[in-house]
């Protein structure tokens, strides 16, 4: 678990560093290790903790809207599912 929670932080710290990376080479049309210098260079100085708390209210935005898409696929599902056994009944000799 420990090597779990050090991998973890390892990579935030990493992806935070090199956010501009992926902008850079798209808009700045930099070469890839320029890039990755140059935003290596501006999160520099930045502070930490409002990055990681944007990131973390994305990561719950995302998990609230995806877990609203499935919750719905399934009530679709589960409500067509009693469609069609309703509809496969025959009340005839009822």
């Amino acid at each position: 678990m420990t090597i779990l929670i050090v991998f973890y932080v390892v990579v935030i710290f990493f992806g935070v560093r090199l956010l501009f990376t992926l902008p850079l080479m798209v808009f700045g049309q930099k070469k890839t290790r320029t890039a990755m210098k140059k935003s290596w260079q501006l999160t520099k100085k930045m502070q930490w903790w409002p990055i990681i708390w944007r990131l973390f209210l994305l990561a719950v935005f995302v998990a609230a809207v995806l877990t609203a898409f499935y919750l719905s696929v399934w009530i679709a599902a589960a409500l067509g599912f009693v469609a069609w056994k309703i509809s496969s009944i025959d009340f005839g000799n009822c």
